[in-house]
């Protein structure tokens, strides 16, 4: 009856050492700055719902194909391959997807989100979260351990409380053309 929850901190020390760029790295700093980009980071599974953050994007993408979808994480190749075709080829084509990006280089990456999206099923804390807000890219997540402790609802972020497609799209498009967060 007496419980806090207490969030994990970041070590943003990782963060603060100046490193070489390198150019894979450089390429999607590039695409960011290029483009109006979502990003998702993470593992390329159910539990994190990458269908869905596919999905969603691909109705955003039908809506304004000037907005573009980063991807960085890796997968069981098999459903990473049947994840890509369940959506239209041509929203394919405005995915940057990377398998992986050294912790380091995610300070160059956040602050180029127009959003940052993490829609998990089950995420015990999201780390990735904590990062994303840390750099401030706007932030839209699903409930689960992190958003509870670190997101104050529209204030600091957005909490969704159901996998709807049409509502986090809806959601996703005001954040980025209103840019209220």
């Amino acid at each position: 009856t007496n419980t806090e929850t207490l969030g994990v901190g970041l070590d943003i020390n990782v963060f603060k050492t100046k490193v070489e760029i390198t150019s894979e790295v450089l390429d999607i700093i590039e695409f960011m700055k290029n483009n109006k980009c979502l990003l998702y980071v993470g593992s390329l599974d159910d539990r994190k719902n990458f269908r869905f953050t596919l999905k969603v994007f691909e109705r955003i993408n039908k809506i304004n194909p000037q907005i573009k979808l980063v991807v960085i994480g890796k997968g069981k190749q098999s459903y990473v391959d049947k994840s890509f075709k369940m959506i239209d080829k041509s929203v394919v084509n405005n995915i940057l997807h990377i398998n992986q990006v050294e912790n380091k280089f995610l300070k160059y990456i956040y602050p180029l989100s127009k959003a940052f999206i993490l829609p998990s099923k089950l995420e015990i804390f999201g780390m990735v979260l904590l990062e994303a807000m840390y750099f401030g890219a706007p932030t839209i997540t699903s409930i689960n351990g992190g958003s509870t402790t670190l997101i104050e609802n529209g204030k600091n972020g957005i909490i969704m409380e159901k996998f709807s497609e049409d509502e986090w799209c809806r959601e996703i498009l005001k954040l980025i053309e209103d840019n209220e967060y």
